[in-house]
């Protein structure tokens, strides 16, 4: 009983501390339980962003010398974070991870706001239940950090609205500026939040003035990110591939059909999701109509976008937790018919729960465990034996040159087949790459838009094959034959 009461005392003084105790819980869990250590990839991605960050290490300027279509506050971060804790896949990975807890922080937090614990509880088990959420909080890719910064916004304007102190406006806007610096493909939550904004200021206020604050500093902030970590030639390389590839013949079939699969994959989170809205919106929750208009706004931009890829199934699974959290957390508490009903809806509710919770836990024990030996490090052991001092590699795939140490040439930093399918230069970054003596050892596997044809174009003459495997889809690694000590067939 002392203990029960110490426990309320505690969240009465500190009403935080059960969204930080959540964040931690997921973040511990996942740290201990899912099986992403010593995972080779999870995704291309990773061996990009990786790749991207250690040129930064080597002096390399973003935009500039390193081809980069995405904003640059995550590769900064991530360059800092390899130099505190070693650079290395997993580490990578942690920081990623840091920003999943943020989210369930912010999730919970926002729940709480605007309809207690119980709500805010089960609003951080839905996001846990999802296979997407847990996938990419272990991944090092930058979607997930994106829209963890947006939600953080979302919770300041939350708390600006329980305190309405402009310090919780001016945050909420520095965290979606860094949002738009991290991936812009949060952009399109700068209007909903504003004409959210409107909505819910209320009347004896200026309505016009605080949405009007949020917007001028959100872009102010995020401005200035990109002017200080990019600079205006940046500008190019963010828009210019994204626009290209709404139109190039190459990635039309990566369209908005794949969102019937990520969605049908989460099911339980998509059914839930649905249905709260509807509650959300018939019963005129105003507060929170913010998250069914994020996610028919993310939708509509989508149907409309091409290439569509699988990480964009979480711009619709993060506004349903919130919604499902409330809807759950009402069904189970009231009725307005009779006490069959109210048992009913209990039921219903704590089925509900129950599968949530299971769906938690099967997505974590039904991961992919890592093999005890992969058969890729094969490849990753012949780069690094012919790597020469200035550790150059190239690799269809770049984590094969991230893991055996070595740097990617600065124009070749994203070899990805929307790059190929949009960049006018490409071929003749690849031709540039192989000037000068060339990189030192190429790694060629099977890749989209003929990116390895490319390749195998720019080495000529002048590399000999020195290891072959089936492993990756069947992979050869090359050397420069003047760096050769030994002769190769």
């Amino acid at each position: 009983m002392r203990r029960e009461m110490r426990i309320a005392e505690l969240v009465r003084r500190w009403p935080t501390a059960p969204a930080l105790a959540a964040a931690v819980l997921y973040g511990g869990t996942m740290a201990a339980a899912y099986p992403y250590r010593h995972v080779f990839e999870l995704d291309r991605d990773e061996g990009i962003n990786a790749g991207k960050a250690r040129l930064l290490e080597h002096g390399y300027a973003l935009y500039t010398q390193v081809w980069n279509d995405q904003p640059p506050l995550f590769t900064h971060l991530l360059r800092a974070w390899f130099d505190a804790f070693g650079w290395d896949l997993d580490h990578g990975r942690g920081l990623v991870l840091v920003f999943a807890a943020a989210l369930v922080f912010a999730v919970y937090d926002l729940t709480r706001l605007a309809d207690g614990h119980r709500a805010a509880a089960i609003a951080a088990l839905a996001l846990a239940a999802s296979a997407y959420v847990q996938r990419l909080s272990v991944s090092l890719m930058i979607g997930l950090p994106a829209i963890a910064l947006a939600t953080l916004a979302i919770w300041a304007l939350f708390r600006w609205l329980d305190a309405p102190r402009v310090g919780w406006l001016l945050a909420s806007a520095a965290l979606f500026g860094a949002s738009l610096a991290t991936k812009l493909f949060t952009a399109f939550l700068l209007p909903v939040i504003a004409l959210w904004l409107l909505a819910v200021t209320p009347a004896d206020q200026a309505r016009l003035r605080p949405a009007l604050l949020w917007v001028v500093s959100a872009l102010v902030m995020s401005s200035l990110l990109l002017l200080a970590l990019a600079g205006p030639q940046a500008a190019g390389q963010l828009l210019a591939p994204h626009l290209a590839g709404r139109h190039a013949p190459a990635l039309q079939h990566f369209d908005a059909r794949g969102l019937l699969l990520t969605g049908g994959a989460e099911w339980l989170l998509s059914g839930l999701g649905g249905a709260a809205f509807a509650w959300l919106i018939w019963h005129r929750r105003t507060y929170l109509l913010i998250f069914p208009a994020w996610a028919l706004t993310a939708l509509a931009v989508l149907l409309t976008h091409a290439p569509v890829w699988y990480h964009h199934q979480l711009l619709l699974t993060v506004p349903y937790c919130p919604a499902i959290g409330v809807w759950l957390a009402e069904l189970s508490q009231h009725s307005p018919r009779s006490r069959g009903w109210l048992a009913m809806q209990r039921g219903a509710a704590c089925l509900a729960i129950v599968a949530l919770l299971s769906a938690a836990a099967l997505h974590v024990l039904r991961a992919p465990r890592p093999p005890a030996a992969d058969p890729r490090q094969a490849v990753v052991a012949a780069l690094r034996q012919h790597l020469g001092p200035r550790r150059i590699a190239i690799s269809t795939d770049p984590i094969y040159a991230f893991r055996a140490g070595a740097s990617m040439p600065p124009g070749l930093a994203v070899l990805s087949s929307k790059r190929a399918a949009t960049d006018l230069q490409f071929e003749a970054e690849i031709a540039a790459a192989f000037e000068d003596g060339g990189p030192e050892a190429v790694a060629l596997g099977p890749s989209a838009a003929g990116i390895d044809a490319a390749l195998q174009r720019g080495m000529g003459e002048r590399y000999a094959a020195v290891f072959a495997t089936e492993a990756g889809g069947g992979i050869t690694v090359y050397a420069r034959r003047d760096l050769l000590t030994t002769a190769h067939p």
